[in-house]
């Protein structure tokens, strides 16, 4: 009966050890290939570097490290976001860039991190009292947005992007049409008379907010277009730069 005891026992901490023993894979690309040029560097980045969804974040050695750790190390101290091969979530590894690494790589390597930063950072965070005034005249506040999921673009009629996405963004509006907790709210900098001669042309199924450029700027602090924020009761779920 003891030895059933102690053999149950082994194999149920085997099982524990193992379900906690993450295994990391490979690199997708060797980095003296990614670093080769700033075509393949930039052609690497688009296709696997997505830093604003959930991942495993680990550090040279493999030990894992939180996300905002990760990308503050990208910013002050230089690495690459290495993508490691996996089927389930997304795995990045730091990587120590070279002296010879192009300077152009490097800069916008820093850049891309600079802005998964901040939008990891207003995570979790209220954005305060908001009282917005459609062009359609609907008033959406805290009161009557409460427990409701709400979707922001934030935008202007002069960014190439942001009108880029408005194909599918329509497709998501359509997608979520008859669920009445989901709230589609575009915020656009520009006028009353601007947006709705423009929105003729090429339409938006979200609330469109006009004259926002003060509110985006001063109690948003979004800097960089198109910016997507997740919200409920308020609180910022997520924020992006992409569709």
């Amino acid at each position: 009966m003891k030895y059933l005891f102690f053999l149950f026992l082994s194999v149920t901490l085997f099982f524990c050890f193992c379900n906690n023993d993450v295994v990391y894979g490979e690199p997708i690309i060797k980095p003296s290939l990614i670093l080769k040029s700033f075509a393949f560097y930039w052609d690497y980045n688009n296709k696997y570097v997505k830093l604003n969804r959930d991942f495993i974040a680990v550090d040279e050695l493999r030990k894992t490290i939180s996300k905002k750790e990760f990308l503050g190390k990208i910013i002050s101290d230089g690495y690459l976001p290495l993508r490691l091969s996996s089927n389930s979530i997304n795995q990045y590894q730091l990587y120590k860039l070279p002296e010879s690494t192009i300077s152009d790589i490097i800069r916008t390597i820093i850049q891309e991190a600079n802005q998964d930063f901040s939008n990891l950072d207003v995570e979790n965070k209220s954005i305060g009292e908001y009282n917005f005034l459609a062009l359609d005249d609907k008033i959406y506040n805290n009161e009557n947005t409460r427990n409701k999921v709400i979707i922001l673009k934030c935008w202007f009629i002069g960014c190439v992007k942001c009108l880029e996405e408005f194909p599918a963004l329509y497709d998501l509006c359509d997608k979520y049409n008859s669920n009445k907790e989901v709230v589609f709210l575009s915020l656009a900098m520009d006028n009353k008379q601007d947006l709705e001669t423009f929105l003729i042309k090429k339409p938006l199924k979200f609330n469109v907010i006009p004259n926002q450029k003060k509110y985006l700027i001063d109690a948003l602090k979004i800097y960089t277009y198109p910016t997507h924020v997740i919200i409920k009761n308020g609180v910022v779920l997520k924020r992006v730069n992409t569709f």
